[in-house]
């Protein structure tokens, strides 16, 4: 039998996904803006910045999944990965329309990059996750 809070929990999943998929997108974009405005070596900082933040990011994601929400091992680092995967979609999709905008009409890896993106980035997530979520135990009366 399952309690009306369950049915919730289940589904609440997806806003996290969707909230967690736009923190990476305004990652992306804030950084790449920051990076895009600074000379020489504040370029890579910019980017390094973004890599970190992004990461912790991905820890609170996967630490809220597994040990808050009581999620399987597998079950958070999908959700996690799901989450990075929507984030490069997005990015993919704003890079598209700023090449459009600049008029490079005509980039068939910038397109592809809208499948791309998301497989290159969720894969190693989903592993990284499975690493991360196997080292969180779920809090006592969880699922």
């Amino acid at each position: 039998m399952t309690t009306p809070a369950e049915p919730t929990r289940r589904s609440g999943w997806w806003t996290r996904a969707l909230i967690y998929g736009a923190i990476y997108l305004a990652i992306g974009l804030v950084f790449a803006a920051l990076a895009g405005h600074a000379a020489g070596p504040g370029r890579q900082a910019w980017r390094v910045a973004a890599y970190i933040i992004s990461a912790i990011a991905f820890g609170t994601h996967i630490q809220f999944e597994r040990v808050s929400a009581g999620r399987s091992i597998f079950s958070a680092a999908l959700h996690a990965a799901f989450s990075v995967a929507l984030g490069a979609c997005a990015l993919a999709v704003m890079a598209n329309i700023h090449a459009y905008n600049a008029g490079v009409l005509r980039s068939r890896l910038l397109r592809a990059s809208i499948i791309l993106w998301p497989l290159v980035t969720a894969i190693p997530a989903f592993l990284v996750g499975l690493a991360a979520a196997t080292l969180m135990r779920p809090r006592q009366g969880s699922a």
